[in-house]
C-alpha cells in the first residue's frame, strides 16, 4: 500500500487499521528508478525520501510474489480502470510481472476520474478502482492472505 502525497487519497488510517488487524503491510521505497517492497509494522518506520514521499527506513526487501493485494495511487484513472501516474513508470514496471496474477486496487478522488484515457502498452490497469463515491470493478476481487501492498 502506498504512502499518500498531499493530492492522493490518504492511506495512513487504512494502514493503522490493517496493522491492528494483523495484516502484513508492505510499502514502496524508490531506489534507482524502481520500487522496492518493504514491510513495516508501524508508521514510525517511515521517513521522507525520494520525491518527498514517505518511505520505509529499512532496506530489507519483501518478495513481491508473496503479496496478494496491491493498493496503488494514480494522478488520473478512467472508468475502464486504466491509470496514469506521475509519468516515471515506477508502478507500471513494478507491477509488470504480477498483473493478471494478483489483485491491484487503485484509490482516487472523483475529480481524478475521466471517461477514457489514452494508454500505452506499458500502462498497467487496476482491477478495482475506489473513489469516495463508488467502486468500479474490472475483474472479480480475490483475497488470499493477510498481505497487502
Amino acid at each position: 500500500i502506498y504512502i499518500a502525497k498531499k493530492d492522493e487519497i490518504e492511506t495512513r488510517n487504512i494502514i493503522n487499521f490493517l496493522i491492528k488487524n494483523n495484516f502484513k503491510i508492505i510499502v514502496p521505497k524508490c531506489q534507482k528508478n524502481e520500487i522496492i517492497p518493504i514491510e513495516i509494522t508501524n508508521l514510525d518506520q517511515l521517513k521522507k525520501g525520494t520525491y518527498g514521499i514517505y518511505e520505509p527506513i529499512s532496506n530489507n526487501s519483501f518478495n513481491k510474489e508473496n503479496i496478494d493485494l496491491y493498493i496503488i495511487p494514480g494522478k488520473i484513472f478512467d472508468k475502464n480502470c486504466n491509470r496514469k501516474g506521475r509519468g516515471k513508470g515506477f508502478f507500471d514496471r513494478f507491477l509488470q510481472n504480477v498483473k493478471n496474477k494478483k489483485t491491484i486496487i487503485g484509490l482516487c478522488y472523483e475529480n481524478q476520474l475521466v471517461n477514457k484515457l489514452k494508454t500505452n502498452s506499458w500502462d498497467i490497469p487496476v482491477d478495482v478502482l475506489i473513489t469516495e463515491k463508488k467502486i468500479i470493478k474490472k475483474t472479480k476481487f480475490i483475497y488470499k492472505q493477510n498481505i497487502l501492498i
